[in-house]
């Protein structure tokens, strides 16, 4: 049963099958492979409400990442758009990383000031410190709001194809 299944492997590597996109070239190829992670990206953002859910803009952090690393990816290829791409969705990730840290920090003061045996001075500075990071949170939040409209032009996509 192994040596059959051994000798299947060594077929499939000296003969695989290919499907018909494996003759496309990395420039025709990977475009529509980035427009779908940053069609994913977008309408998360979309998605997005400034009082909305915490988790709602973790999860557009994490699509901007992959559109951050695919574009980065892409620069061999296709050079400065696509690194001026993932320079501009780093913007965009750090800014989303500052958001999720102050939204960890805020979860744990307030776990932390709710927790047995805590109360006066302690309860009071984990409170100011629940404020302080939801206040991040805010300013955060408004900084993308002021962020994301430049680095969302489509020119800055327009090397990809007229689609995006």
């Amino acid at each position: 049963q192994q040596w059959s299944e051994h000798l299947s492997l060594v077929e499939a590597a000296a003969t695989p099958r290919l499907s018909p996109a494996s003759s496309a070239t990395a420039e025709e190829a990977l475009p529509p492979l980035m427009r779908a992670t940053w069609r994913r990206l977008a309408r998360s953002v979309r998605a997005l409400r400034k009082n909305g859910p915490d988790e709602a803009w973790h999860a557009t952090r994490i699509r901007a990442k992959q559109a951050r690393y695919a574009a980065d990816a892409l620069v061999p290829i296709f050079g400065r758009p696509a690194k001026e791409l993932a320079a501009q969705l780093e913007v965009v990730t750090e800014l989303l990383g500052r958001h999720q840290d102050a939204a960890v920090a805020a979860d744990a003061a307030a776990a932390l000031a709710t927790a047995q045996g805590v109360g006066g001075p302690g309860g009071f500075a984990l409170g100011l410190l629940h404020n302080a990071q939801r206040a991040e949170m805010r300013a955060v939040r408004k900084e993308f709001e002021r962020t994301w409209p430049t680095v969302a032009k489509p020119r800055r996509r327009r090397w990809l194809s007229n689609n995006t």
